[in-house]
Protein backbone atom coordinates (compact mmCIF):
# COMPACT_ATOMS: atom_id res chain seq x y z
CA UNK A 1 0.00 0.00 0.00
CA UNK A 2 2.89 2.64 0.85
CA UNK A 3 4.26 2.04 -2.70
CA UNK A 4 1.10 2.20 -3.99
CA UNK A 5 0.67 5.70 -1.90
CA UNK A 6 4.08 6.96 -3.20
CA UNK A 7 3.48 6.46 -6.72
CA UNK A 8 -0.09 8.59 -6.26
CA UNK A 9 1.22 11.47 -4.56
CA UNK A 10 4.12 11.54 -7.14
CA UNK A 11 1.76 11.37 -9.64
CA UNK A 12 -0.41 14.52 -8.14
CA UNK A 13 2.55 16.91 -7.46
CA UNK A 14 4.04 16.10 -11.10
CA UNK A 15 0.19 17.22 -12.39
CA UNK A 16 -0.46 20.05 -10.38
CA UNK A 17 3.48 21.59 -10.43
CA UNK A 18 5.54 21.92 -13.02
CA UNK A 19 8.37 21.21 -11.77
CA UNK A 20 10.25 21.09 -8.22
CA UNK A 21 13.90 23.10 -8.48
CA UNK A 22 16.27 22.51 -5.87
CA UNK A 23 19.12 24.72 -5.38
CA UNK A 24 21.93 23.90 -2.96
CA UNK A 25 22.57 20.26 -2.02
CA UNK A 26 20.47 17.93 0.18
CA UNK A 27 22.31 16.40 2.80
CA UNK A 28 22.87 12.44 3.41
CA UNK A 29 20.71 11.29 6.96
CA UNK A 30 23.09 8.84 6.89
CA UNK A 31 23.50 9.47 10.51
CA UNK A 32 19.89 10.98 10.89
CA UNK A 33 19.01 14.28 10.04
CA UNK A 34 16.96 17.05 10.83
CA UNK A 35 15.14 18.62 7.95
CA UNK A 36 12.88 22.20 9.11
CA UNK A 37 10.72 23.80 6.59
CA UNK A 38 8.94 27.13 6.39
CA UNK A 39 4.84 25.82 5.76
CA UNK A 40 3.32 28.21 3.64
CA UNK A 41 0.50 25.70 1.77
CA UNK A 42 -1.40 22.62 2.09
CA UNK A 43 1.55 20.80 -0.60
CA UNK A 44 4.32 21.74 1.84
CA UNK A 45 4.28 17.70 3.57
CA UNK A 46 3.99 15.92 -0.34
CA UNK A 47 7.19 18.70 -1.48
CA UNK A 48 9.12 17.35 1.40
CA UNK A 49 7.98 13.66 0.51
CA UNK A 50 8.68 13.87 -2.59
CA UNK A 51 12.22 15.77 -1.33
CA UNK A 52 12.87 13.05 0.98
CA UNK A 53 12.59 10.54 -1.84
CA UNK A 54 14.66 12.87 -4.20
CA UNK A 55 17.68 12.48 -1.44
CA UNK A 56 17.31 8.72 -0.38
CA UNK A 57 16.06 9.30 3.05
CA UNK A 58 13.86 7.36 5.26
CA UNK A 59 11.87 10.27 5.85
CA UNK A 60 9.42 10.70 8.30
CA UNK A 61 7.29 13.90 9.04
CA UNK A 62 5.43 15.84 12.26
CA UNK A 63 2.15 16.89 11.97
CA UNK A 64 -0.32 18.04 14.62
CA UNK A 65 -2.39 15.42 16.08
CA UNK A 66 -5.97 16.87 15.00
CA UNK A 67 -4.46 17.21 11.31
CA UNK A 68 -3.28 14.01 11.36
CA UNK A 69 -6.55 12.55 12.57
CA UNK A 70 -8.25 13.90 9.49
CA UNK A 71 -5.78 12.68 6.96
CA UNK A 72 -4.45 9.41 8.28
CA UNK A 73 -2.75 8.50 5.13
CA UNK A 74 0.10 10.50 6.42
CA UNK A 75 0.88 7.97 8.19
CA UNK A 76 1.40 6.07 5.86
CA UNK A 77 4.14 7.77 4.26
CA UNK A 78 5.62 8.31 7.37
CA UNK A 79 4.01 10.97 9.51
CA UNK A 80 3.82 11.50 13.67
CA UNK A 81 1.87 13.72 15.64
CA UNK A 82 1.89 16.21 18.48
CA UNK A 83 -0.71 17.90 20.47
CA UNK A 84 -0.50 21.51 20.44
CA UNK A 85 -0.60 22.63 24.06
CA UNK A 86 0.46 19.04 25.98
CA UNK A 87 3.21 18.69 27.46
CA UNK A 88 3.14 15.11 28.05
CA UNK A 89 2.34 14.71 24.23
CA UNK A 90 5.28 16.88 23.18
CA UNK A 91 7.10 14.49 25.55
CA UNK A 92 6.20 11.28 24.08
CA UNK A 93 6.63 13.05 20.79
CA UNK A 94 10.27 13.78 21.00
CA UNK A 95 11.31 10.50 22.36
CA UNK A 96 9.49 8.76 19.45
CA UNK A 97 11.34 11.22 17.24
CA UNK A 98 14.74 10.67 19.23
CA UNK A 99 14.19 6.72 18.23
CA UNK A 100 13.43 7.34 14.41
CA UNK A 101 16.50 9.27 14.25
CA UNK A 102 18.38 6.63 15.24
CA UNK A 103 17.39 4.04 12.49
CA UNK A 104 19.70 4.13 9.68
CA UNK A 105 19.34 6.91 6.73
CA UNK A 106 16.17 8.55 8.99
CA UNK A 107 14.85 12.35 8.60
CA UNK A 108 12.54 13.59 10.56
CA UNK A 109 10.80 16.68 8.32
CA UNK A 110 9.24 19.35 10.80
CA UNK A 111 7.39 22.38 9.86
CA UNK A 112 8.15 24.84 13.22
CA UNK A 113 5.97 27.49 12.40
CA UNK A 114 3.23 24.91 13.63
CA UNK A 115 0.98 25.98 11.45
CA UNK A 116 0.61 26.97 7.54
CA UNK A 117 1.88 30.59 7.13
CA UNK A 118 0.96 32.04 3.73
CA UNK A 119 3.18 34.78 2.26
CA UNK A 120 7.03 35.17 1.89
CA UNK A 121 7.47 37.74 4.85
CA UNK A 122 9.62 36.95 7.78
CA UNK A 123 9.03 33.51 8.82
CA UNK A 124 7.83 34.62 12.71
CA UNK A 125 8.70 32.38 15.26
CA UNK A 126 9.00 28.85 15.74
CA UNK A 127 8.26 26.45 18.02
CA UNK A 128 10.65 25.05 20.10
CA UNK A 129 10.61 21.48 19.79
CA UNK A 130 12.99 21.68 16.39
CA UNK A 131 15.57 23.03 18.97
CA UNK A 132 15.13 20.66 21.77
CA UNK A 133 14.80 17.65 19.66
CA UNK A 134 18.38 18.77 17.86
CA UNK A 135 20.28 19.57 20.86
CA UNK A 136 18.63 16.20 22.37
CA UNK A 137 19.50 13.79 19.77
CA UNK A 138 22.53 15.75 18.58
CA UNK A 139 22.07 15.53 14.75
CA UNK A 140 22.41 18.01 11.90
CA UNK A 141 19.77 19.71 11.27
CA UNK A 142 19.41 21.67 7.79
CA UNK A 143 16.75 24.39 7.49
CA UNK A 144 14.64 24.62 3.94
CA UNK A 145 12.72 27.11 2.41
CA UNK A 146 10.12 26.04 -0.23
CA UNK A 147 7.99 28.82 -2.74
CA UNK A 148 5.53 28.48 -5.12
CA UNK A 149 5.99 30.58 -7.89
CA UNK A 150 4.35 31.33 -11.51
CA UNK A 151 6.67 32.16 -13.87
CA UNK A 152 6.64 30.55 -17.23
CA UNK A 153 3.74 28.20 -17.71
CA UNK A 154 -0.06 27.27 -16.06
CA UNK A 155 0.96 25.64 -13.48
CA UNK A 156 3.30 26.69 -10.64
CA UNK A 157 6.82 26.05 -10.07
CA UNK A 158 8.15 24.72 -6.36
CA UNK A 159 11.72 26.83 -5.56
CA UNK A 160 13.54 24.64 -3.18
CA UNK A 161 16.33 26.84 -1.10
CA UNK A 162 18.54 24.41 0.67
CA UNK A 163 20.86 25.81 3.37
CA UNK A 164 24.07 24.83 5.12
CA UNK A 165 23.55 21.55 7.15
CA UNK A 166 24.62 23.06 10.86
CA UNK A 167 25.29 21.38 14.83
CA UNK A 168 22.14 22.00 17.08
CA UNK A 169 21.67 24.78 18.72
CA UNK A 170 19.77 28.22 19.11
CA UNK A 171 17.84 28.82 16.08
CA UNK A 172 18.16 32.96 15.88
CA UNK A 173 21.73 32.25 14.65
CA UNK A 174 20.45 30.49 11.66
Amino acid sequence: FTALLDWYLGRKVRGAFRGIWVRGELPSAADGLIAYLNHSSFWDGFIAHQLGKLAGWDAYALMEEENLAKYRFHTRIGAFSVRRGDARSAVETLRYAKSVLARPNAAVVIFPQGEIRAGQGPLGSFSRGLEVLARSSKKLSVPIAIRYAFLEHEHPDVLIDVGTPHAPGDLAAY
